[in-house]
């Protein structure tokens, strides 16, 4: 068995390695990454950790399926031989293009619907490959992708069983309107949810869900059922609790997830293929706004200028201490004052908050100092029925401006009619950022462009000729850097509180 490594299908979940003992440590050793942030943790400082996460034991010799593509690329740098126990399943199946089409024709016919190029090859993708991740940027028609691939695993595919996990509960509900638009007249008799509120009964083929109401399921032979998982902004199946019930999916053979970013950090990567698999397809923003599929985008940054004297009181305070200060400023308004002054009244604007109570601050003050402008607010106390209905009726109204926190709106909710996206609070995580900007990327006959507002909180000193920048600063820059890429053009201006 030198240099030869045999892989054996344990489950749907993992695979078995068998190989010398050497070539186990350096499969131990290829799959060993650093985790985020590793040099804080205690366990790091007291030298019982090495900082890495192991996605290959040496005693169990199990590696999750999704990172057989990997193994592969590992055993072709070394020159290993990588053999296949004759029951393992290669992740893929016979594709028919005529029974493909039939299905997707039939399932959008009342809409009047057609799958775009790049969403039919996806699709095609997912259901070819069974596992693996479709790369498709915020607002280019995910879910009617998820629909096109549940009506052809139902028909043709002849699958069960499909749990479809979202984010969050305003997506539940969202989803299924979304198949209620494209056509299943019928959606009811096949398709059930479960969150708070509502209560499934487990014996419908398909079930739209989230996570935080997966794990409170007390039957974990539920999962042993399924035939296929679709993971709607995959990028959150590096949380525990989605990995969890992913790799309780022992028996599903179709694996796929859906997501416009995902994250850089190695560990949370390779945690989201280990359960779902390798990348199968990706589209950019910018190739369909260049497309004219989305629309295009300018970043505001508005760059917040604090007085001296409370600078100087304030110089030196940690990140939490900095959100605290600004989210408590009263002059910050001025800002918002500013925005809406250069808003048209009859534009959708959303505003996205981090915390609850900085939230319901400033949807008082916008009450109270714009009486013409239609103010809601969207947080995590708001039911997931009220979500859907001030969503759908953003479609008919002019003026609305919705107060959110990044957790209820930053991912996945489809809101066509957004004219300007105000950052108000502060963030770092790319996904997040980028999640954010795509609510208003969506056409609409009554934009031509979106502006994305950046709002950034300027505290920085001089100290011995030298500039020190405070930690929002620091985001912003970091913030600067994903528009870049993203090749959305930037304009700052200064503004004195």
């Amino acid at each position: 068995m030198l240099n030869e490594v045999i892989v054996t299908k344990i489950n749907s979940t993992y695979v078995r390695i068998d190989a010398d003992e050497d070539v186990l440590h350096d499969i131990n050793s290829y799959f060993a990454v650093y985790a985020e942030g590793y040099i804080f943790n205690p366990r790091y400082k007291a030298r019982i950790w090495d900082g890495r996460i192991r996605f290959f034991g040496i005693n169990n010799r199990l590696l999750a399926s999704g990172l057989v593509p990997l193994l592969e690329k590992f055993c072709e740098k070394h020159s290993y031989t990588l053999t296949y126990e004759s029951d393992f399943n290669n992740f893929e199946s016979e594709f028919d293009e005529l029974e493909f089409k039939e299905t997707c024709d039939e399932a959008l016919k009342d809409s009047g619907l057609h799958l775009r190029d790049y969403q039919e090859e996806a699709c095609k993708l997912a259901l070819q490959k069974r596992t693996g991740i479709l790369q498709c940027c915020t607002s280019s028609g995910k879910s009617m992708i998820i629909y096109c691939m549940i009506k052809n695993m139902l028909k043709y595919k002849r699958i069960n069983k499909i749990l479809l996990i979202v984010p969050n509960v305003s997506l539940v509900e969202q989803m299924r309107s979304d198949f209620i638009e494209y056509g299943w007249k019928d959606v009811d008799d096949t398709v059930e949810l479960l969150y708070s509120s509502k209560k499934p009964t487990f014996k419908l083929p398909v079930l739209i869900s989230t996570w935080q109401s997966l794990q409170k399921i007390e039957d974990k032979e539920y999962y042993e059922d399924i035939d296929a998982v679709i993971v709607d902004e995959c990028h959150g199946s590096k949380a525990n609790v989605i990995n969890t019930i992913l790799k309780q999916c022992i028996n599903t053979e179709y694996r796929i997830g859906t997501t416009g970013t995902l994250p850089t950090g190695p560990a949370d990567l390779l945690n989201i293929n280990a359960v779902i698999g390798n990348v199968l397809y990706t589209i950019t923003s910018k190739e369909l706004i260049d497309r004219g599929i989305l629309t295009r985008m300018t970043v505001a940054g508005i760059l917040v200028k604090y007085p001296a004297q409370f600078i100087a009181k304030n110089k030196g305070r940690s990140y939490p201490e900095e959100v605290k200060l600004v989210e408590s400023y009263v002059d910050r308004q001025k800002v918002l004052a500013t925005i809406l002054a250069h808003t048209p009244k009859e534009h959708n604007v959303l505003l996205l908050c981090n915390h609850v109570e900085h939230l319901l601050n400033t949807a008082a003050w916008l009450t109270a100092n714009y009486p013409d402008r239609n103010v809601k607010v969207i947080s995590g106390n708001v039911s997931a029925a009220d979500r859907e209905d001030i969503r759908k009726k953003l479609e008919s109204e002019e003026g609305t401006i919705i107060v959110a926190t990044y957790g209820t709106c930053s991912t996945g909710i489809n809101m066509p009619k957004l004219h300007e996206i105000i950052l108000y609070a502060n963030s770092k995580s790319k996904i997040k950022v980028l999640q954010s900007l795509g609510r208003g990327l969506r056409k609409h006959n009554t934009k031509n462009r979106v502006i994305l507002y950046d709002i950034i909180d300027d505290m920085s000193y001089t100290a011995r000729t030298r500039v020190i920048h405070n930690y929002l600063y620091q985001h912003w820059k970091e913030r600067e850097k994903y528009y870049k890429e993203q090749e959305f053009p930037i304009k700052t201006m200064e503004l004195g509180v």
